[in-house]
């Protein structure tokens, strides 16, 4: 299979749908997580 985000996974064209749910979920996910990470950035910034 492919490697994505270090993992091993099997394509199916099936899965395609269900694989950019799974992004958008991610995504929103990741939206969440960089609200506090903008402030760690911003001391690491300094």
């Amino acid at each position: 299979g492919k490697y994505v985000g270090n993992r091993p996974i099997k394509l199916r064209k099936s899965n395609w749908k269900e694989r950019t749910d799974v992004e958008a979920l991610q995504r929103q996910k990741n939206h969440i997580q960089k609200k506090p990470k903008t402030q760690k950035k911003g001391i690491l910034h300094k």
